[in-house]
């Protein structure tokens, strides 16, 4: 029964955290980290409303835990515009 009382609302903090960085007159590099679910708060999804499941009103599954990714991106000045 407590998992009744467990709300289904999302809590979750993304963030993107960019750095461009110019390197000479026509080339510029982009370092990027990004974070999803940031605090890894873990955010169930609906629990089963079949009445014949043996997990009947049972929280069984959740969103992705806490994900992070670095990036990298070189670009180049053709003719005035950065590509």
């Amino acid at each position: 029964m407590a998992q009744l009382t467990q709300g289904d609302g999302a809590e979750q903090l993304d963030l993107r955290l960019t750095r461009g960085f110019k390197i000479g007159e026509r080339m510029r590099l982009d370092l990027f980290l990004e974070g999803y679910n940031v605090f890894n708060h873990t955010n169930y999804l609906a629990p089963s409303g079949v009445l014949s499941s043996s997990s009947f009103l049972i929280r069984t599954a959740a969103l992705n835990p806490r994900q992070m990714q670095i990036g990298l991106r070189f670009r180049t000045n053709m003719g005035g515009n950065i590509h």
